[in-house]
């Protein structure tokens, strides 16, 4: 370093300025010891980057660089189980819950501190893949339909899915009767559905289920059918679950009646002889052994008294596979219906 030296005089009072010159200013060389800041990582690459929704878990491989020991992916800002493999690759492990819904995902790779910081976010891809038409689609000669639509819209630890999460085949995901919580989960069904040559689904309706099904909402699907853009030529109905906790006190008809003609000025409501048609289910009055003559169609099933019962909105976990058809185009043929108690 060189330094000058200059001497001045004012008065009486002298000074003394010590000029430093540019040329051999500061060293910017480290000091030994001095921690260095950690760099902020990039990202390049991640694999897979696209998988099916509602998949098993996998494991994430995330390419880039500066990574250090440490490093966390993140899936949309959270952190997930990661592997610091070296200075340009790590891995992380993606759960099943978090690609149970469609849609695009951020990643991105934090390097903690000192200095570090979140690198830069690639797209990951969960597409709602969805059934094109097939030739049953396109047939005229029958309106056919099935009730009622059996997904559900609770965790995986409800007891709707408890044999299928914890028994031998809880690698298989049910093409319908799963987690209907999206409008993808629905609208995959629906699509499915159609391609089979389905023309309507009725949808269980549950009264007060915030209440009776301790929070779970059982009338999801009707409601995201209901508001779906796109229903794939699929047409729909209400069917009335008729059971205790689940009966329409009198002092609520008038509103329930409200909420149900909500769904029937939908185009795609279901009209026999251009009424809304409404089902009414009540599995513990097709249960009983009514007095009196019997026609042949109330006898009660032999199944039906074996059939397992929940406590929440019985006939509700019952798994009605009659189906029902009307004939079209003169839409007048008979409704297989449940009676009411």
């Amino acid at each position: 370093m060189h330094v000058q030296w200059r001497f001045g005089f004012s008065g009486l009072t002298g000074f003394l300025v010590c000029l430093t010159s540019c040329g051999g200013g500061g060293s910017s060389t480290p000091v030994p010891g001095t921690p260095q800041p950690n760099p902020v990582p990039t990202l390049t690459a991640i694999s897979p980057n696209t998988v099916t929704r509602g998949g098993p878990a996998f494991t994430l491989t995330v390419t880039g660089s500066n990574f250090i020991s440490g490093a966390a992916v993140q899936w949309n800002g959270s952190t997930r189980p990661t592997t610091f493999v070296s200075s340009t690759q790590v891995t992380a492990q993606i759960s099943a819950d978090d690609i149970v819904a469609a849609g695009t995902e951020r990643v991105a790779v934090f390097n903690p501190g000192p200095g570090g910081g979140t690198s830069n976010s690639l797209t990951f891809s969960i597409p709602c893949v969805l059934a094109t038409p097939g030739p049953a689609s396109t047939q005229t000669r029958a309106r056919l339909g099935a009730y009622y639509f059996d997904g559900w819209s609770g965790l995986l630890t409800n007891f709707h899915f408890n044999g299928l999460v914890n028994g031998p085949y809880q690698d298989r995901e049910p093409l319908s009767g799963w987690q209907d919580n999206t409008s993808c989960a629905v609208e995959q069904q629906l699509a499915w559905a159609h391609a089979f040559g389905i023309n309507f689904f009725f949808f269980d309706w549950y009264y007060n289920t915030a209440v009776n099904a301790s929070g779970e909402n059982l009338n999801g699907a009707l409601q995201v059918t209901h508001s779906l853009p796109d229903r794939h030529d699929m047409q729909f109905a209400i069917l009335y679950a008729d059971e205790q906790p689940c009966v329409v006190p009198p002092a609520d008809w008038s509103s329930t009646v409200n909420e149900w003609m909500g769904y029937m000025t939908d185009p795609a409501y279901l009209l026999v002889n251009g009424k809304p048609l409404l089902g009414v289910i009540d599995m513990g009055a097709r249960c009983s052994k009514p007095s009196g003559p019997q026609p042949p169609w109330l006898v009660p099933s032999r199944n039906c008294v074996r059939r397992r019962r929940h406590a929440v909105c019985p006939g509700s976990t019952s798994r009605v596979a009659s189906l029902l058809a009307t004939m079209h185009p003169a839409r007048t043929g008979p409704f297989l219906t449940c009676p009411r108690r």
